[in-house]
């Protein structure tokens, strides 16, 4: 959400996606994977904006209000994530 209101620290106008250039990942990060529910209205997709992040999609099944931090207490959030990781 910041980087698509540039107020990103390290935003800068070329990364758009009217561009079509992607903001490049932080130097300190080696493998990025972005978990989000798609009801929880703070997460985000985060694969269209920067280079090199794997965005994977976790159902809470809960309402808008509860979903940020539901899927963390959920078991299966864990046993797909061990998963995923494993892969690769």
């Amino acid at each position: 959400m910041f980087e698509e209101l540039k107020s990103y620290l390290g935003s800068r106008e070329e990364f758009s996606k009217k561009s079509g250039k992607k903001v490049p990942m932080p130097p300190a990060v080696d493998r990025w994977v972005n978990i989000f529910d798609e009801v929880d209205v703070l997460s985000f997709a985060a694969e269209p904006i920067f280079e090199g992040v794997k965005d994977l999609t976790f159902s809470s099944r809960t309402h808008v209000f509860a979903s940020h931090s539901a899927y963390f207490l959920r078991t299966s959030f864990y046993e797909r994530l061990r998963v995923r990781l494993r892969e690769g």
